[in-house]
């Protein structure tokens, strides 16, 4: 929902928003909560063509959860997320990405077994900063 409403700022912003999209964008922007209405609304607004040359030409640019790739799954996805019975799969879990920045360290516990995830954030500029936890690494997970 958030990235839909971001892409459609950004049309209105410059003025590409198709005319026969305004109101459903509308409905969009005022929405609190992914409905099945606003969902379907969702795949026919950014299935538009303008719409998808302005999610290549500027999605970078507008920092949406999950990038450009991530909003594509979810929108095209949108209407499963919506459902009352909705219930993630695997897929959907590695789709949902948070951008991390600095050093985040998570530890759980299965059947026994501790777990220690260190988060890095994935930033080559940051690299110097997080070198130093590959220190007893037994796994990395990219």
């Amino acid at each position: 929902l958030r990235g839909a409403q971001t892409l459609i700022s950004c049309a209105e912003e410059t003025d590409v928003l198709p005319e026969e999209h305004a109101d459903m964008a509308k409905n969009i922007l005022d929405a609190q909560m992914l409905t099945p209405e606003i969902a379907t609304g969702i795949k026919a607004v950014v299935a538009h063509a303008d719409m998808q040359r302005l999610l290549e030409t500027k999605g970078e640019s507008l920092q949406m959860q999950g990038g450009v790739s991530g909003v594509k799954y979810y929108w095209r996805e949108s209407e499963r997320f919506a459902a009352p019975d909705f219930s993630p799969t695997q897929k959907d879990y590695f789709q949902a990405r948070i951008k991390t920045t600095g050093i985040v360290e998570s530890t759980f516990q299965v059947k026994g077994t501790n777990f220690t995830i260190v988060d890095v954030g994935g930033q080559r500029s940051e690299r110097k900063k997080w070198l130093h936890c590959f220190g007893s690494v037994d796994a990395i997970i990219f």
